[in-house]
Parts: C-alpha cells; sequence; structure tokens
C-alpha cells in the first residue's frame, strides 16, 4: 500500500524562457544527472532553508539593536 505521500504529488505547469530552460538543463545535467525535476526540488529547498535563516538572522538582529537602545537609555 502506498502512503499519501506518494499519492499526492502536485503537478503545475510552468512556462520559461529558452534561456532559463536551458540553464535549468544545464545545471541538472551536471548536478542531477540530467533530473531537472530533482534539480529544481533542490533550489527550493535551498531558497526555502536560506529564507528561514535570514528570519532568524534578522530576529537575531532586531533583538539585539532593541538591547543598544535600552542599555542608552
Amino acid at each position: 500500500m502506498k502512503n499519501s505521500a506518494t499519492i499526492n504529488y502536485i503537478r503545475r505547469t510552468i512556462s520559461v524562457s529558452p534561456e532559463v530552460d536551458g540553464t535549468i538543463a544545464n545545471f541538472a545535467e551536471r548536478e542531477f544527472s540530467g533530473n531537472a525535476s530533482a534539480f529544481i526540488a533542490h533550489c527550493v529547498i535551498q531558497y526555502l532553508t536560506c529564507r528561514a535563516c535570514r528570519k532568524v538572522e534578522f530576529e537575531r538582529e532586531k533583538d539585539g539593536c532593541e538591547e543598544e537602545a535600552e542599555k542608552s537609555a
């Protein structure tokens, strides 16, 4: 029996320029043996990870600025 993760695929059709298509194909060939879907999934995961790190970093900087303001007062 398949679990729900293997059944529920989200498929979308996207339009990209020939230049972007070529870039995806080149990187996919180099890094993922030509598997463009794996390359795109990797890019999305990297983006989300970096976004989460930037959010944490921003919160730390914000907290640091508030602490500095309290020390100055």
